[in-house]
């Protein structure tokens, strides 16, 4: 019966962390976004490489085409951080931990849905990107439509989906969840906000200029050995210069970084001050 209600309430936990999540404005409007973007850098990034295709192997420059369009959903990699630091935060911002904590009893259960409703919108997250990236494409193809017989047909965008899935997912999810772990440590939503745009945009960019051997190990940097970067083009480009990790090495490497801080913002979140 003990096992039995544990589970009961492990289940009630995650059920309700997936209806705060899907009350929450903030993330649906990521999720649009992130949707938008993707499909606005895909059609993007297919209509500036049609100009340079070679007419010579026309297939082959089409899936490569294909692969650079569809690699625009990684841009996932940013919504979501933004989605973690935002559900992880919800609580101390709302200040509704202790309704939380007392409705459940028990914090590792709590911190626990979280975590799970949390990766698993990263991972719905990066399909809908994947998605957005597609139909950008192809709709590039429509309203700018192309002589050139290198320009990727909608099937072969689609026959490229497998190639690029996995990456997407695994980078996204991943870099989620290092954001997500900072988050329970630093309960801080706008100070966490703030500095992750900074960190995103300005720092991995500066130490990808300076220290490249360093921007490999960044979460982010170590993210573009498992798909290429989007909006930090310094940290792709250098590393890329630089001796990147493998993909294997990345995708330990990332995992093991989330787990471990995983760890500390479990041990941290059983000692928070709910009052505070």
């Amino acid at each position: 019966m003990d096992r039995q209600s544990n589970k009961q309430a492990v289940v009630g936990a995650i059920l309700a962390e997936w209806r705060k999540a899907l009350h929450n404005k903030s993330i649906w409007f990521l999720a649009v976004a992130g949707f938008l973007v993707a499909a606005l850098v895909g059609g993007h990034n297919l209509l500036v490489a049609q100009p340079n295709m070679s007419a010579s192997l026309p297939q082959r420059h089409a899936v490569a085409v294909a692969d650079d369009t569809l690699e625009a959903a990684a841009v996932v990699e940013v919504f979501a951080a933004m989605s973690g630091i935002l559900l992880m935060t919800g609580e101390s911002s709302a200040r509704t931990w202790a309704t939380t904590l007392s409705l459940v009893g028990r914090r590792r259960v709590v911190l626990g849905a979280k975590w799970t409703i949390i990766v698993l919108f990263c991972v719905v997250l990066s399909f809908l990107d994947l998605a957005g990236a597609t139909v950008g494409g192809i709709a590039e193809t429509i309203i700018f439509p192309s002589s050139n017989r290198a320009s990727p047909s909608a099937s072969v965008v689609f026959a490229q989906l497998p190639h690029v899935t996995l990456g997407i997912v695994a980078a996204g999810t991943l870099v989620g969840a290092f954001w997500t772990a900072l988050a329970c440590l630093w309960q801080h939503r706008a100070g966490l906000l703030g500095a992750y745009l900074v960190y995103a945009f300005g720092v991995t960019n500066a130490v990808a200029l300076t220290t490249p051997d360093v921007a490999r190990w960044l979460p982010e940097g170590a993210a573009q050995a498992i798909t290429p970067p989007v909006f930090m083009l310094q940290i792709g480009w250098q590393t890329a210069h630089g001796h990147p990790v493998g993909k294997a090495v990345a995708f330990a490497y990332l995992t093991l970084v989330a787990t471990i801080l995983f760890g500390l913002s479990l041990r941290r979140f059983e000692k928070f001050d709910i009052t505070a």
